[in-house]
C-alpha cells in the first residue's frame, strides 16, 4: 500500500510539472538542406511582407499555386494564435504570399508517471500567379549522373533543386555527391559555415588562409592577384592532397587533384563548362584508373535553368478562384 501511495504521489507531481518546448520549425540553412516540404518547383524568395491567412473553409479570391506544405509542432500548452504566427514566419522564409490552414490538432499522452500535451498546425503555402514573373536564366535544377562503363554513357542518379545563386540544394543522404563533388568544392572547403569548422585564419587581405574541420582535417589556401584560390592543401590524417584551380575569363575552368604522400600524383580532374552569360552548364569529374593509369569519366552535374515555357506550364497548374 505504501508503494502504491508513493507511485501515485510521483505521478501527481510529475504531471503538474509539465515542460513547454517552443514550436519546432523546418527552416532550411543556406547549405546542406533538401526541402522536402516543397510541393512544386517554382522560384521563391524570402521576404518580410505580411502573410495573408486563410482558415479552413476560406479560399483566396484569385488564382494561386500550392508551393509548400508547412507544419508547426509545440510540445506543451500553446495557443492556436502562436502556431499560426509561427506558420506565417515560416511562410515568409519560404517566400510565399499566403497560407491556407489545413488543420489544428491537440493530443494528450498520460502514463502512471507523466503527462504531456502536443499541439500541431499545418498549412499550405501559396503563391498568387499574378506575382509570378519570368526571370531569364533563373536556376532550376541540377541533374547528378554517374558514368556507366558498360554502356559508356552517363545515367541520371539524382536531381537537386538550385538556390537563386545556382548552388545545389542536396539531401544529406546524397552520399556520392557529398563525397566526390561537394566535399572538394570551395563551397565546402572555403565557404561553409558550421560548428564543425573549429579554426580559421586570415591574412592581411582578410582572405582565409587556414581552416580546420572537426579538429582532424586541415586546409590551407593560396590565392592569385585577383584573390581567386589557386591551390588548396588538404591534410586528412596521414593522407595529403593538393587541389589546383585554373581560371579562364575569371571563371573556374579546371580543377586538378593530386595525392601527395610520397610523390605528387594526379588522381582526378574536374572540367567546368559555362553558358555565354557565365552561368554554369556542367561539372564533369574524371578519376584515375589504377589499372591503366588513364583518366576516365566518373560523374557529372548538369545545370538547368527556367524558360518561358516552364513558367507558362506552372501558371497553367494554378487553382482558380
Amino acid at each position: 500500500m505504501k508503494n502504491y501511495t508513493y507511485l501515485l504521489l510521483c505521478s501527481i507531481i510529475l504531471s503538474s510539472c509539465q515542460t513547454y518546448y517552443p514550436a519546432r520549425t523546418y527552416t532550411p540553412s543556406p547549405i546542406n538542406y533538401h526541402d522536402d516540404t516543397r510541393l512544386m518547383d517554382i522560384p521563391t524568395f524570402a521576404h518580410d511582407r505580411e502573410i495573408k491567412v486563410f482558415f479552413p473553409g476560406e479560399n483566396p479570391n484569385k488564382p494561386y499555386l500550392k508551393v509548400f506544405l508547412l507544419e508547426e509542432v509545440a510540445y506543451g500548452e500553446t495557443s492556436y494564435a502562436n502556431l499560426v504566427s509561427r506558420l506565417k514566419q515560416q511562410a515568409q522564409k519560404k517566400g510565399v504570399d499566403a497560407i491556407i490552414v489545413l488543420s489544428r490538432n491537440r493530443s494528450e499522452t498520460e502514463t502512471e508517471i507523466s503527462y504531456s500535451v502536443t499541439n500541431m498546425a499545418s498549412a499550405v503555402g501559396i503563391v498568387y500567379t499574378e506575382n509570378i514573373e519570368y526571370e531569364k536564366e533563373m536556376p532550376k535544377q541540377a541533374i547528378y549522373s554517374l558514368y556507366n562503363y558498360k554502356t559508356q554513357a552517363y545515367e541520371p542518379a539524382d536531381r537537386y533543386n538550385l538556390t537563386p545563386e545556382g548552388k545545389v540544394i542536396f539531401k544529406k543522404e546524397s552520399t556520392q555527391y557529398l563525397i566526390y563533388s561537394y566535399n572538394y568544392s570551395l563551397d565546402f572547403m572555403l565557404h561553409e559555415k558550421s560548428r564543425d569548422w573549429t579554426y580559421s585564419s586570415i591574412n592581411e587581405k582578410k582572405l582565409i588562409v587556414k581552416r580546420t574541420y572537426k579538429g582532424t582535417q586541415y586546409y590551407t589556401f593560396k590565392y592569385n592577384d585577383d584573390n581567386q584560390v589557386t591551390r588548396v592543401n588538404v591534410q586528412k590524417g596521414d593522407v595529403r592532397y593538393e587541389i589546383d584551380f585554373y581560371y579562364k575569363n575569371g571563371l573556374l575552368h579546371k580543377k586538378e587533384m593530386y595525392r601527395d604522400n610520397k610523390k605528387r600524383k594526379l588522381i582526378r580532374t574536374d572540367i567546368f563548362k559555362y553558358k555565354s552569360n557565365g552561368q554554369l552548364l556542367s561539372e564533369e569529374i574524371f578519376r584515375l584508373n589504377k589499372k591503366n593509369g588513364i583518366m576516365i569519366p566518373f560523374s557529372k552535374v548538369d545545370y538547368d535553368y527556367y524558360t518561358k515555357d516552364d513558367y507558362k506550364e506552372l501558371i497553367g497548374k494554378a487553382v482558380k478562384k
